[in-house]
Order: structure tokens, then C-alpha cells, then sequence
């Protein structure tokens, strides 16, 4: 396992690889789903924010959507920006990035 000293030392490393997709995150907080439903002022069903996706009417299953789902940073400008973000409305906590590597199409 690779430690960084600093975010420049994660966006070089981030460089050699293809395609990845990156998503920053408080220290302590799960990177896909709302575990503490105080973590937002949206509504939660089963650590979903219900915003980020289309619920079917009776609540029960999610609806695929183009327009909707977790937003995941493609470029080291937006994940720079977002990193930024969190830490201003985070400070003192550390901020995590996790990233997807590739995506098939399948």
C-alpha cells in the first residue's frame, strides 16, 4: 500500500492511471451510503438519500435515471474543488478520497 504526504503526491500518482473516477468524503463516513441520518437534512430510507436517486412509488426500489445517483469526480480540478468544500464544512476532520478505477460496460 502507497501512503501520499500530500494531495499533490495522490495527483501524481493519479496521473499514470487510465480512468478512474474519485469521491471525497469526511473521515468516519461511509463513501456510498448515509449510516448516521443526522449526516444530512435530506431524507434517508436504508442509507439511501432519497435526492440522489428516483424511488418507485412504493418506496421499495430505486429507478434507473441518468440524471440521478452519487456524483463521482472524473477530473483533478473537480475533485480538487470538492476536496476543498468538505474541508471548509468539515474543518479539523479529514477528509477522505475513494475512487473507482474503471467502469464496464456491460
Amino acid at each position: 500500500m502507497e501512503q501520499f504526504k500530500t494531495t499533490e503526491d495522490l495527483r501524481d500518482s493519479i496521473k499514470r492511471l487510465s480512468k478512474w473516477f474519485a469521491r471525497p468524503i469526511v473521515e468516519g463516513e461511509h463513501p456510498t451510503l448515509h449510516i448516521n441520518p443526522n449526516s444530512t437534512n435530506r431524507e434517508v430510507v436504508n442509507g439511501i438519500q432519497r435526492d440522489d436517486y428516483v424511488f418507485s412509488g412504493c418506496g421499495n426500489w430505486i429507478i434507473p435515471s441518468a440524471e440521478h445517483g452519487l456524483s463521482f469526480s472524473g477530473h483533478w480540478q473537480h475533485l480538487k474543488g470538492i476536496h476543498r468544500m468538505k474541508s471548509k464544512r468539515n474543518p479539523g476532520q479529514r477528509i477522505h478520497v475513494y475512487w473507482v478505477l474503471g467502469i464496464g460496460k456491460g
